[in-house]
């Protein structure tokens, strides 16, 4: 093993896992209904109780909040036959969609589907793999702070590069005189 391979493998281990989150306003701005795909995700008793069915227009965040504070609870929210990209979708809707890890999804579908009749691999690995081809749902990986600033510095350095090449040319044209 190279000592660059070596190193990658060791930021690959410090490095903190990776953050997913539903970009409600993102996806609506694509044309997806996400408000009516996760009002559909509601429990059947949440949506028996509505007086009129959700529209395109209707405001997704009062849905995430009822399924987090009532439908997560449910018997038959998280049931074991979901498919598996749906279950996540409903995972991080009955957490309040704040960000979350493979890990920790990993860890609520292993504890909910525990003594099934239908046995999944529901790794972080999986998850992670599912969660980079999410679109359709909505689900994106949220920036890490350490990769944004290493392009800034990048930039950064760059232009004060060219700043300094600029600077030594003007200078030479002033000596040369």
């Amino acid at each position: 093993m190279t000592q660059d391979q070596t190193q990658t493998k060791e930021d690959e281990e410090e490095a903190p896992p990776p953050e997913y989150l539903i970009e409600v306003a993102q996806t609506d701005q694509d044309s997806r209904a996400i408000g009516l795909v996760i009002a559909s995700r509601r429990c059947y008793v949440d949506q028996q109780a509505d007086d009129a069915p959700p529209t395109r227009s209707s405001d997704p965040k009062v849905f995430i909040k009822r399924i987090a504070s009532h439908c997560a609870a449910a018997e038959d929210y998280l049931l074991p036959d979901t498919p598996l990209k749906d279950a996540i979708f409903r995972v991080m809707l009955a957490g309040g969609n704040v960000p979350t890890t493979p890990e920790s999804i990993s860890e609520i579908l292993s504890e909910k589907w525990a003594m099934t009749a239908y046995p999944r691999d529901v790794s972080p690995k999986v998850i992670q793999r599912l969660l980079d081809n999410s679109e359709a749902y909505g689900i994106f990986k949220i920036p890490v702070p350490e990769e944004e600033e290493e392009v800034e510095d990048a930039e950064e350095s760059t232009q004060v590069g060219e700043e300094a090449t600029a600077e030594s040319d003007e200078g030479e044209t002033v000596e040369d005189q």
